[in-house]
């Protein structure tokens, strides 16, 4: 099996790769600067926004499977350029699914949990998208278009992420507390939103068993465990060695934002649990390999 990545160079995207099949050829499209070979660790840079480079590197490559992460996923960064967002998101994601179709590449779009509004969880796969934000909008009007799109799909939407993430990306909620923690800082968490926060390569896990079953449809990837930020940055000081008492907990009021946040968008997943033999982690199981992986 072929496989395309956009959006490589991200925590989901090094999960990916670290768990690729020895039988599935690669190509990693991030911001590097030689041509690619297209042998399996083939890698290429692109800007989703360049439709030429899309169409050539679609062209050449042939996926049997196209994973599509590159996104602006910075919900802050989201509202104040909700242009660019536009831009990278949506038409970004139309001339992917452009030259997957006309290459006959199925499409693996990657969604968030951000699509919903957090007024009525759990949420399954049924349920309706109502985002309150730029990013959760966006996201959801790519999802549309991969809906409509005339080849092989699938939307697997994920649940807010953390792992160690690749060198010079942006940092997650565990490896944030980590650094405030070391340092010995004192920390106020929301203790009034919830999720269900997922191990990157849990994550990747399951989109490798949905490649592999040549699945189709809509999957929701989440964690085992509901918890707020304050519970989530108790637990880490915990598994990592650090005081707990450095976390007290706070409402969203507390942090004035313009961008409005869902209060509760933790997702089922009983459809994957169904589909593929994949088991959501608990974050205590989450973090403890985390924990592992950095000993290593």
């Amino acid at each position: 099996m072929r496989v395309m990545i956009t959006g490589s160079n991200s925590l989901l995207g090094k999960s990916i790769w670290d768990l690729t099949p020895q039988h599935s050829a690669i190509l990693l499209t991030h911001s590097l600067s030689h041509r690619p070979k297209f042998s399996r660790q083939s890698r290429a840079p692109l800007d989703v926004r360049d439709e030429p480079s899309v169409a050539r590197l679609m062209r050449h490559f042939r996926p049997d499977w196209t994973l599509h992460l590159a996104a602006i996923s910075d919900v802050e960064a989201c509202e104040s350029s909700p242009g660019i967002a536009e831009e990278v998101n949506v038409h970004g994601t139309k001339n992917v699914l452009k030259y997957a179709q006309k290459y006959g590449s199925g499409i693996l779009y990657i969604s968030t949990n951000g699509v919903f509004d957090g007024k009525a969880p759990p949420y399954g796969e049924s349920r309706k998208p109502h985002p309150l934000h730029v990013y959760g909008k966006t996201k959801y009007a790519a999802e549309r278009l991969v809906r409509n799109a005339k080849t092989r799909w699938m939307i697997v939407r994920l649940m807010t992420m953390y792992g160690w993430q690749p060198e010079g990306t942006r940092i997650n909620p565990v490896t944030w507390a980590i650094e405030k923690l070391q340092r010995n800082e004192s920390l106020k968490m929301v203790n009034d939103s919830f999720i269900n926060p997922l191990f990157a390569p849990s994550a990747a896990d399951a989109v490798w068993k949905l490649l592999i079953k040549n699945a189709r449809g809509i999957y929701h990837v989440a964690g085992k465990s509901k918890v707020s930020r304050y519970a989530w940055t108790r637990t880490i000081a915990r598994v990592f060695g650090f005081d707990p008492s450095l976390v007290h907990p706070v409402p969203s009021s507390f942090f004035p934002s313009v961008t409005p946040r869902p209060r509760d968008t933790t997702f089922l997943t009983r459809k994957l649990e169904r589909s593929v033999a994949w088991k959501p982690l608990s974050l205590t199981k989450g973090l403890t390999q985390m924990l592992k992986n950095q000993k290593k």
